[in-house]
């Protein structure tokens, strides 16, 4: 992240200055402050159960935490480009800093893998109408998505991944007539 642009932050309403206090407010939160103490002594720290504009709080808050002129990036990494995209968008509520996108992993191409027949293409497990469309001339089908957890499965979302989605890819490569799956 780096400093927003200073002229626009001069106009920025009142609603905005006091969301942005939010961010600062959770710094002496007695849940939030132990996160912080972790992560300053060089532990990691897990944040459970945010997702949209909390999560973006959590972040903002997170990087308001630093200290004084902290150095360097503030890397915050998502499961999926979507989320990504929706937490830089609601970051602005709650932190002066902008956002740069790092593209999804899975746009990049492994050189090691040049010059076979292979074919990446990107679909979601848990929404079976992008499946059928990247398995279309498929002879096989590798599915290598999984999705982990240390805390259990409160959200589903584990479940709805290693389940569900294995199920739907099956499921399309069954209709795809994929010889190999």
């Amino acid at each position: 992240m780096k400093a927003a642009d200073p002229a626009l932050a001069a106009e920025e309403p009142p609603l905005v200055e006091q969301l942005r206090r939010l961010a600062t407010g959770l710094i002496g939160h007695s849940g939030f402050a132990g996160v912080v103490d972790s992560l300053r002594a060089g532990h990691g720290a897990t944040i459970g159960g945010t997702w949209g504009a909390a999560c973006s709080l959590a972040v903002a808050g997170l990087a308001a935490a630093r200290p004084q002129g902290g150095q360097g990036p503030f890397i915050v990494v998502m499961p999926h480009a979507t989320e990504a995209e929706l937490l830089a968008d609601d970051l602005g509520l709650f932190s002066p800093l902008s956002v740069e996108l790092l593209p999804p992993i899975d746009s990049f191409v492994d050189p090691a893998l040049d010059g076979l027949d292979i074919e990446f293409v990107a679909a979601d497990v848990t929404d079976p109408a992008t499946l059928a469309p990247a398995l279309e001339g498929a002879d096989a089908v590798f599915h290598l998505v999984a999705r982990i957890s240390i805390v259990g499965d409160p959200d589903g979302a584990v479940a709805a991944v290693n389940v569900d989605g294995a199920a739907n890819v099956a499921a399309a490569a069954r209709v795809a007539q994929v010889r190999r799956y």
